[in-house]
């Protein structure tokens, strides 16, 4: 079956990935991925992204795909805006 994918401007398909949905806590949800190698990483998403019939223990797809960015959110904003607490220095703990 073939699900209908939205339109965009981008010649280029959505990669699609299924995913593990491994629990659901406080608004956070538990998603494991496979990578390249077939190991299983943990990913943390907002739960309000997920479908409305998703519950723990139940697989996913996600798609995704590049887009422009949303009105109001300029790629350069942001980005000074994230790293202007970012000194260049050392990390420390």
């Amino acid at each position: 079956m073939t699900k209908p994918v939205p339109q965009t401007d981008s010649p280029v398909p959505p990669r699609v990935t299924p995913v593990f949905l491994d629990g659901l806590e406080s608004g956070v949800a538990r998603l494991l991925v496979p990578d390249d190698a077939g190991e299983w990483r943990t990913f943390h998403l907002p739960a309000k992204v997920l479908p409305g019939d998703a519950h723990e223990g139940s697989w996913i797809e996600l798609a995704v795909r590049s887009i422009p960015p949303p009105p109001g959110h300029e790629n350069k904003v942001l980005r000074d805006k994230l790293g202007s607490g970012d000194d260049g220095g050392n990390l420390t703990l």
